[in-house]
């Protein structure tokens, strides 16, 4: 694992468009919960207010949408501690099951941040893997009865 990146690689049984659809409108009801500034597009932005992983402390950050094509998801999160981009990338497999990866890499300002946050990544990994197959779970039921 990258120092700097946490990554969980799930297998689904839905078909690469469905999974797009469903990712798709989900993030686009959460962008527009949160007052979306332009259209639901590559650029699109929300200012939201964010615990760190590195403190307890709640900050103001900024989601920007950096791709959307039908095999990937990509924002990233810009903060007053660096930037976070999250990644879905999702490709059908020889077995008939979709691989969805879905991984958040960190960059942070300061060194004593990035010393933090490979300390917290140690214990954070267990529950990242947990929280990510859940979500991943959440949006595989969308796509067989949604």
């Amino acid at each position: 694992m990258k120092t700097d990146t946490l990554t969980c690689r799930y297998q689904m049984r839905a078909t690469q468009e469905a999974f797009h659809h469903v990712l798709f409108n989900e993030q686009k009801k959460y962008f527009e919960a949160n007052h979306a500034i332009g259209n639901f597009a590559e650029g699109c932005q929300v200012h939201i207010n964010m615990q760190t992983k590195t403190s307890p402390k709640v900050v103001p950050a900024v989601i920007t949408i950096k791709k959307i094509t039908l095999n990937e998801f990509w924002t990233s999160t810009a903060y007053e501690e660096g930037i976070i981009e999250q990644r879905y990338i999702y490709t059908m497999q020889r077995n008939g099951k979709l691989l969805v990866t879905y991984s958040e890499q960190s960059r942070f300002n300061k060194a004593q941040s990035t010393y933090s946050y490979m300390v917290a990544a140690l214990v954070y990994k267990f529950f990242f893997n947990r929280g990510v197959k859940k979500r991943l779970r959440h949006l595989e039921l969308n796509c067989t009865h949604g």
